[in-house]
């Protein structure tokens, strides 16, 4: 009798495990996603135009310590930015990571809403450094 009962509390705690790991992950997918598109380079750095991830929306992929300059259309128009994890990106007001003008710093999972008081479209260049 206690043996039956043993088995079934085992029972009981392996099925709870395996309802716990096909719960979905808590990540939206955009934040999925990022590795898997920018698999040829050392990470990426996810950037849209306008607030919680929307409007125009890019994957950069980017080597580690290499600066560069964000493509036309995203140039002073960034409202949501992250990089992939593991990542910490410094942002730059100026070209070429001129750090004249201003600068600010993104690690995973980045900022959703980049008017609050972290410099809504104000930045032109980045450079990546692994955590």
């Amino acid at each position: 009798m206690q043996f039956k009962s043993g088995f079934v509390a085992l029972v009981g705690m392996v099925a709870t495990l395996v309802d716990a790991s096909a719960l979905p992950s808590p990540e939206p997918a955009e934040l999925k996603d990022r590795a898997a598109e920018a698999a040829d380079y050392d990470g990426s750095l996810y950037v849209c135009t306008d607030a919680n991830w929307s409007g125009s929306c890019l994957n950069i992929g980017f080597y580690s310590q290499q600066c560069q300059n964000f493509p036309s259309g995203f140039d002073n128009e960034i409202s949501s930015v992250g990089p992939t994890q593991g990542w910490n990106c410094h942002l730059l007001i100026d070209y070429n990571c001129n750090a004249d003008q201003g600068d600010y710093w993104v690690q995973y999972p980045g900022f959703s809403d980049l008017s609050q008081d972290y410099g809504n479209d104000e930045f032109s260049s980045f450079e990546c450094y692994s955590l």
